[in-house]
C-alpha cells in the first residue's frame, strides 16, 4: 500500500505537507465528524443496559 497515495501527496513532499495531509485525513475519517446511521441508537441501548 502506498501511503503517499492514501494521503494524496507526492513522495518528495516536505514534512510539513505530510503532517498537514495526515491531520486532514484524520479529521475526515474521525467518527464524530462522520456519524453513522444507527450508531447513536446502539449507544443509547448500551447506556440503557448500564442503568
Amino acid at each position: 500500500m502506498d501511503l503517499y497515495a492514501v494521503l494524496d501527496i507526492s513522495p518528495d513532499a516536505p514534512p510539513a505537507i505530510i503532517r498537514r495531509a495526515y491531520r486532514q485525513q484524520l479529521l475526515r475519517l474521525h467518527p464524530d465528524r462522520r456519524p453513522q446511521p444507527g450508531l447513536r441508537d446502539a449507544e443509547r441501548r448500551g447506556q440503557a443496559a448500564d442503568v
